[in-house]
């Protein structure tokens, strides 16, 4: 199946909120219709290397096409929202750890904005099987993969969660 003839849905778009610990709002559709995320469960973050981008998961994604890159444990619902934590080394701003200071290698790839929109994104195969996972783009990364896309046009559709 050639990547233009999978069909992408588009889940949310989350703006990350937080100053030191930073949290994203998980869109429904991601953990109540696909359950590719539970509440209550660890988010497992891994680096994309084929596609460059970050990806989402409750399960564990092997090498040479996935990098681990950190887990997020605080999964859960609050205030009626579901709010997920994002591992501080994905942001630029993260100095590192230990001597001399270290950025996990995949994290100094993924460098998210510090106050930036995530879309949360996934095509058909990527939520059958047992490993279900989306992409979770920044915007950047959303516009140029998908300005052209006829099936993501109606942006204004989609949820978005300040």
């Amino acid at each position: 199946m050639r990547e233009d003839d999978r069909s992408w849905t588009h889940a949310g778009v989350s703006k990350i909120k937080g100053s030191g610990s930073r949290y994203v709002r998980i869109p429904d559709r991601v953990f109540r219709e696909e359950s590719i995320l539970k509440p209550g469960f660890p988010v497992l973050w891994h680096y994309e290397k084929t596609v460059g981008v970050l990806i989402a998961t409750r399960q564990e994604l092997e090498e040479p096409n996935y990098e681990y890159s950190g887990e997020s444990r605080n999964f859960r619902a609050g205030d009626s929202e579901y709010t997920c934590g994002i591992p501080k080394a994905f942001f630029d701003d993260f100095k590192g750890r230990g001597e001399p200071k270290m950025k996990p290698r995949a994290a100094e790839k993924i460098d998210l904005p510090r106050d930036g929109w995530l879309h949360f994104v996934f095509h058909d195969r990527m939520t059958e099987g047992s490993k279900k996972s989306c992409y979770v783009l920044t915007e950047d990364q959303f516009n140029q993969r998908f300005s052209d896309s006829d099936q993501l046009r109606e942006i204004e559709q989609v949820p978005k969660f300040h």
